[in-house]
């Protein structure tokens, strides 16, 4: 406290005894989404239309999954040293979003590009 008796400085903290309480609901939903996204994807495989990217999107959903799978356990090791752990999450965003960013976008700028006129009415 100051002179005039104003807290000038606190802590807050948030604390459990057991996280999987907070992460089990999280991880589950998640799961459920990508599957839920995958089976639309599959559903609407062969559906006849120009801008037909279900493929694509599958292969964005697989890019999150993979990147995820690398990224969890290289964190949880890196987890003693924080920049490097901060580091490593910033690399991982970068290549998930990039990588979707990519595989979404991608092919289709490229037909447009390429001059594909059913790609581009």
């Amino acid at each position: 406290k100051d002179s005039l008796g104003n807290v000038i400085d606190s802590v807050g903290k948030c604390y459990s005894p057991d996280p999987w309480m907070y992460l089990s609901p999280i991880i589950i939903f998640q799961v459920m989404c990508y599957g839920c996204g995958n089976y639309i994807c599959y559903a609407c495989r062969n559906m006849p239309s120009q801008f037909q990217e279900s493929k694509y999107i599958t292969f964005s959903m697989v890019n999150t999954i993979q990147t995820f799978v690398i990224a969890v356990p290289m964190i949880v090791m890196m987890s003693d040293n924080p920049q490097i752990a901060f580091l490593f999450k910033i690399l991982f965003l970068n290549m998930q979003t990039l990588g979707n960013l990519t595989l979404s976008i991608g092919p289709p700028v490229y037909k447009i590009l390429k001059g594909d006129t059913k790609a581009s009415k």
